[in-house]
């Protein structure tokens, strides 16, 4: 069976990529993960990805200190996103290496989580 690459990547459960840091000038890979918030507890936080209706994974994240946490755009604590929230993990780290969570996006049940923008002039 032939597999074609998608042209646009909209609706996917994961995406991961390896960008400079222009501060550093030294390649870091992130990784964002989306899905609908299954558990949340004082530093994790589950996740069930999927797309349509096809589930892909239920991972579980630990969020440090450092990690950056909204709500429908506000900072929250992680234990303030409700159980059924859509929500995206944002994880950077070196290339090949351990990834760390750097932001947690959660919004209200049934909104869709966005990816970052993909692409830019320049």
């Amino acid at each position: 069976m032939l597999f074609r690459s998608p042209t646009v990547i909209s609706r996917a459960a994961e995406v991961s990529a390896v960008e400079l840091d222009p501060l550093t000038q030294q390649f870091v890979q992130v990784t964002y993960d989306r899905g609908r918030v299954t558990a949340v507890a004082s530093g994790t936080i589950t996740l069930q990805q999927q797309q349509d209706n096809a589930i892909w994974r239920t991972q579980t994240f630990t969020i440090p200190d450092t990690a950056i946490v909204t709500f429908d755009g506000r900072q929250v604590s992680l234990t303030q996103i409700p159980t059924g929230a859509s929500a995206r993990i944002d994880s950077s780290g070196p290339v090949g290496g351990t990834l760390a969570v750097v932001r947690v996006n959660a919004y209200s049940i049934g909104r869709v989580v966005p990816l970052p923008a993909t692409s830019s002039t320049g």
